[in-house]
Order: C-alpha cells, then structure tokens, then sequence
C-alpha cells in the first residue's frame, strides 16, 4: 500500500528473526534476515530524508493534500507509527551479523497463488514484477501493475496499476479509466478494450513457467473468460538483466491489439521528462532512466486522456500500436 510502516514492520520482524537464528547457529540465514531489513528501511529513506516535510508514504504530492492515503492512514498516524517501527528495529538491531545475500537479489524464480490471491511474482537480474490476475478493483487494474528494479525509483515504471474505483483518497484529479502495462484493443463495435478493466469476468488463470534460472525467467500467464470479444489472452513475459521483454496475443485475434505503457509524469514535486530518440522511447526521472524499446516498424502516441493517478504519482499513457515490446530500468550516468 505505499506506507512506510510496511518496510519498518518487516525490518522488526527481519532484525528480530536475524537476532534468533544467530541465537540458533544459522549464521546464513541470520544475514539473509539481517540485509533483507537494511534493504527494506534502506528503500523509504528517500521520501523520508530527502523532502521536507517527509513523507509517510511514497509519493511526492504535499502531506496537506492527503493524496493516496486508506481512511486509517493520515499523515500523523502512520507517520508516527512508522517513526516507532524504525526505532524498534534499530533497538532490535545486532550489528555483529554480517548479511547474506537475500533470494529476492538472485532472483530466477516466477511463482503464482491463483486461486487463492490473484498474484504472480517473478525476479531475475535485479528485476521484479508483479502481475494481478483477477485484480480487486477498489485496490488495482488487472495486468502488469509493478515493474521494478534494484537501485531504481521504484515508481519510474510502476509500483501499482491505476484504478477508478480505488478507495483511498485522491489528492489529485480521480482517474476515469484503469490503467497497468498492458493490452488494449478494440470489439467488434469499436469499443476500447483493456485487460486492465477486466475483474470477475475473468474465469479462469493459467500460470505456465517456460524457463526459470538465475540469468533468465520465462513465464506465461493466460487469462479466459468474458473479455470484451476475446476468450482467451495470454501474456508472455521474459525477465532477465537485460530488463522485460513483454508480448500479448488474444483469441480470437481482435482488428487492433496495442500497448499501454504508464509514463510518469510529475510524483508531486518533481516532473518526468519524456524523451524520442532514434531507436527508442526514455523517461528521465529522479536520476532513473526508463527505456522503452520499440520494434522499428512500431508506431507509438502518448494518449490525450486525462493524467491518471495511483498512490505514487500520476501517468500518462504511451500507446505502442503493437503487441510486444521491451522495458529496461537504470540509474543515470551508468
């Protein structure tokens, strides 16, 4: 949800877990914990050190405006409540264990919990994404809603999908549409479809790993039901260090089947830009660069609908008048 109190809560339960198998003799797992906590208080810090007033959650918008807030969550309650979480696991704290890499950072897995949570996860080479496959639309869009990379804004792509019905509070203008990285295409009566929009029309998941190893993860996620002319999508997806490599195809195929990309455009305070080069599509954003490689023959617009905002930032949406493309992250200057 964008608090900061998530990472503080699971750095107490890291240090504490870290502190117990130390107790144990399981030096390894103890520095799994350990790092695992570093990493999480490691990733608020700059919206916490770094704007003033600080922010309680991760987004730039002004505390005032109460923007992307759960009715439970103004900005001195959980910002106090994250406060004392920090400090419980710095008093939790052993700084004798020295930290092991954490499965997260190796990566080379994909895993699904359909039926029960309508989630799959996947991570290779410092990336990670999360898909919701029946998305609850007071929360999320349905699709590719998280891209992310280690050392990178993890809002420069996306850290949640965008939907109308959300319920918490917007500080901004409510989106009229839902929105994630994904497909979009067209019925038979000329009505704009997205995967995004689509909830308990959707029947059915089927999750298929076609590779997973530490250089590369390979997995398909296939969706049917009522889909606006379509029974069955299936999105491919190919994770590496290299970045995503993303593909969409629909049965039966529609007239136009495209992309949309989410673009940030402001978190509030500080503005994205959007540069054309000659073989692909770049965002520059808070010392982050995010690539958008485009198929040459690949024709591309960004939307004039209206900024759509998550809990982050709003977005606008880059439309790629193909069905694949590949997604890269990094840090300026590198």
């Amino acid at each position: 949800n964008q608090f900061h109190f998530v990472e503080a809560h699971f750095a107490c339960l890291c240090e504490s877990r870290a502190a117990f198998y130390k107790t144990a003799g399981d030096e390894l797992t103890a520095g799994i914990f350990k790092r695992a906590g570093r990493r999480a208080v490691q990733m608020t810090l700059p919206w916490i050190l770094e704007m003033e007033p600080f922010r309680h959650t991760k987004q730039g918008f002004h505390p005032e405006l109460g923007h992307g807030v759960d009715s439970g969550g103004p900005y001195s309650v959980y910002g106090s409540l994250a406060a004392s979480l920090l400090g419980a696991a710095y008093h939790l704290a052993d700084e004798d264990i020295e930290e092991e890499t954490t499965p997260a950072e190796m990566g080379g897995f994909a895993f699904a919990l359909w039926p029960a949570f309508h989630k799959v996860f996947a991570s290779c080479g410092g990336y990670h994404v999360e898909v919701d496959t029946r998305a609850d639309r007071e929360k999320d869009g349905t699709g590719l809603g998280r891209l992310q990379r280690i050392g990178v804004r993890s809002e420069i792509a996306l850290a949640g999908s965008i939907s109308p019905d959300a319920t918490f509070s917007f500080g901004v203008e409510r989106p009229t549409v839902s929105l994630a990285i994904g497909p979009v295409w067209w019925d038979s009566e000329g009505r704009e479809r997205r995967l995004a929009d689509f909830s308990d029309e959707i029947s059915d998941v089927e999750f298929t790993v076609l590779r997973e190893m530490p250089e590369e993860v390979a997995f398909e996620v296939r969706y049917t039901g009522e889909l606006g002319g379509c029974c069955e999508l299936t999105e491919s997806y190919v994770l590496s260090d290299r970045g995503l490599e993303y593909a969409v195809r629909c049965e039966p195929k529609p007239e136009r089947l495209h992309l949309l990309v989410p673009v940030i455009l402001t978190d509030g305070e500080v503005e994205g830009e959007f540069i054309e080069e000659k073989d692909h599509l770049r965002v520059d954003y808070r010392g982050s660069i995010y690539r958008i490689n485009l198929r040459p023959d690949a024709e591309w617009v960004l939307r004039d609908d209206p900024p759509a905002a998550n809990r982050n930032a709003l977005y606008r949406a880059l439309e790629i008048r193909f069905n694949e493309v590949s997604l890269e992250l990094g840090q300026a200057g590198k």
